[in-house]
């Protein structure tokens, strides 16, 4: 095998309590020749000090840099510093089996027609307590466009992408969150994608204080699905989308407004029991209130 066929990248962004347990993970890796790039992006906790004291005994390369967000520390880590064939990315409050990066490595070498791969995960807590696998009943390899944008299902976040195909993509927006869901509707457009049927990785659930807004996530995920007005399965992906919105936008006091228009938006889809439960819920909510 050649050096540097893989590129690993770290970003951590205040994970102090975890970002250890993620660095041995991919030190313990049984194959060994991959660059390896971690980039802390202006973390406010110790991150920064733990990175620093294991760089030498670990032998990355540590970036440390004022917060660019996620989306934009990748996009420049990959074009300016990855010298890999393929490109795998690990959050540092995640970890990988000891043979992950060595099972997708002879995968996608294998199997030259899929743009990248994904497998299945353990859902883990706060303290590293395994909570299950994730359910894996839908996943499989091929086109996969549809299940993905409808969000059918979401492939565990432990892909090994093609570095090509990445480019390809001119990587990722700026500003953007959802960063993953983005770049995995453009690639299944238009490629193939490989399922390999085995635990590759730790998925931590993040605690309540940490989740990101949901406005925020949502809308993203609405911008994504537009890019894809012209495909055949836009008006129901972006009908769905709407639903989702109101469903948990309705549990928010402050999102009220904001999920009814959802709600109006996505009225073809009235007779849908998910919807209907949704709207007696939301006016239950409001006449409490």
């Amino acid at each position: 095998m050649k050096s540097n066929d893989i590129t690993v990248i770290v970003p951590c962004y205040n994970h102090e309590k975890y970002v250890l347990q993620c660095l041995k993970s991919i030190k313990e890796q049984t194959y060994k020749n991959f660059q390896w790039i971690v980039v802390d992006d202006g973390s406010k906790d110790n991150s920064v000090q733990i990175l620093k004291e294991h760089q030498n005994e670990f032998g990355y390369t540590l970036i440390c840099q004022a917060n660019k967000g996620l989306a934009q520390t990748l996009t420049d880590i990959i074009k300016n510093y990855a010298t890999g064939k393929y490109i795998s990315i690990c959050a540092s409050d995640d970890y990988w089996v000891p043979n992950k990066l060595e099972i997708q490595y002879n995968f996608l070498e294998k199997n030259p027609q899929y743009a990248m791969c994904y497998g299945k995960t353990y859902d883990i807590d706060t303290k590293s307590n395994i909570l299950g696998v994730s359910d894996s009943s839908k996943y499989k390899s091929g086109y996969i466009f549809n299940e993905i944008i409808t969000q059918e299902f979401h492939p565990p976040v432990n892909y090994m992408y093609r570095k090509e195909t990445l480019k390809e993509f001119n990587f990722f927006p700026a500003n953007i969150i959802a960063e993953d869901f983005y770049m995995n509707c453009l690639i299944a457009q238009k490629y193939p994608i490989g399922f390999i049927n085995e635990i590759l990785s730790y998925y931590r659930i993040a605690e309540l204080s940490s989740k990101r807004d949901p406005m925020k996530l949502l809308k993203c995920h609405e911008n994504t699905i537009n890019i894809f007005q012209n495909t055949e399965i836009y008006n129901y992906a972006i009908q769905l989308q709407y639903l989702r919105n109101f469903r948990i936008l309705s549990l928010y006091k402050k999102y009220k407004i904001a999920s009814l228009k959802c709600g109006i938006k996505c009225i073809s889809l009235f007779f849908k029991k998910d919807f209907t439960i949704s709207i007696y819920h939301l006016i239950f909510r409001w006449i409490k209130c």
